[in-house]
């Protein structure tokens, strides 16, 4: 049996050493990948914080979330847009903006995320994992503006809690949302 005392210590080293490590940020679409790689394809599981005020530029080259749980872009309650050939969320990843919410005031908002492509924006779901695109929050939600310069394909049921088809204004507590393609919305 291992004594208490030498089990606190190695819990308390194990605590120091994930409390000391270095969040991973991103002000530019070098951050995320190489200037070379076309794809541009997220680390599978990993999580990649946008710097607010953020301009994710990938040129012509397509920007891929791999599928698998945990692979997110957090742009937290910041402002953030990507500009890319094509986007593409597979199944169990994200693109979040909705930062947790203290129980007592004050509340922060949502994340701001624009989108602008040239070519296809694919949000897929295969069975029960689902790709999502999301910065509702608990008092002030965010907004989202998608814009597609050909097809846009949205296998989800809801684009951060609003349905995709709704026109109607966004109920209290729902973020704005606009979302656009000049090919077909699928």
């Amino acid at each position: 049996m291992i004594p208490p005392r030498i089990l606190a210590g190695v819990f308390a080293g194990l605590w120091l050493l994930g409390a000391s490590a270095p969040s991973v940020l991103a002000t530019t679409a070098n951050d995320v990948c190489a200037p070379s790689a076309d794809p541009c394809v997220l680390q599978k599981g990993s999580t990649l914080s946008v710097t607010s005020g953020s301009v994710l530029d990938f040129g012509t080259r397509a920007l891929v979330l791999p599928t698998g749980s945990g692979t997110r872009l957090d742009i937290g309650s910041g402002s953030v847009t990507i500009i890319a050939g094509s986007l593409t969320l597979n199944p169990g990843s994200s693109i979040v903006g909705s930062p947790a919410c203290p129980l007592t005031p004050p509340f922060p908002p949502g994340g701001s995320l624009t989108v602008d492509v040239t070519g296809d924006v694919s949000v897929l779901r295969d069975g029960n994992a689902k790709a999502r695109i999301d910065v509702s929050n608990c008092a002030v939600p965010g907004n989202i503006q998608i814009s597609a310069g050909n097809s846009m394909l949205m296998k989800i049921e809801k684009v951060a809690g609003k349905q995709a088809a709704d026109e109607d204004a966004p109920e209290p507590g729902e973020p704005a949302q606009v979302i656009e393609a000049a090919g077909a919305m699928l």
